[in-house]
């Protein structure tokens, strides 16, 4: 039997499964779950606009966006992977490949460097309230 995987980019899980004489059988993918939740989280806290972003995947992907770490959640990432596959469609090229997937995220996460950016701005500025405050008496 020719040896072959199945991936599932799912919206919500994504899984493998790997045939075998005998049938189908799910891969442990996460602390030995067969599953693990299709999200990728871009942690930029503490980050200057320039520095990459820090990387987490499936179930630690979700433990740092519900514990407030300052960054993006990708929940669906079926567009993204998508359009890569049909760029790796029309090349052997890995390098090309990557290239194409690093440029459709950095696309995504140019709102977090904006947000970033406007943060730093903001916290540079001035407090209404002390203007106010200052105009008493």
């Amino acid at each position: 039997m020719p040896a072959f995987c199945a991936i599932d980019f799912g919206t919500s899980n994504s899984a493998i499964a790997l045939a075998h004489a005998s049938g189908v059988q799910l891969v442990a993918l996460e602390n030995g779950q067969p599953t693990m939740p299709t999200a990728v989280f871009y942690a930029v806290e503490g980050l200057a606009g320039y520095q990459e972003p820090q990387r987490s995947y499936g179930r630690a992907a979700i433990a740092a966006y519900v514990e407030g770490i300052e960054g993006r959640l990708m929940r669906s990432m079926k567009s993204i992977l998508g359009s890569t596959l049909a760029a790796w469609m029309g090349t052997d090229d890995e390098a090309v490949i990557d290239a194409f997937l690093d440029r459709r995220i950095e696309n995504v996460m140019q709102f977090e460097k904006l947000k970033a950016q406007a943060k730093d701005a903001f916290a540079k500025m001035p407090d209404p309230m002390d203007l106010f405050g200052a105009r008493k008496g």
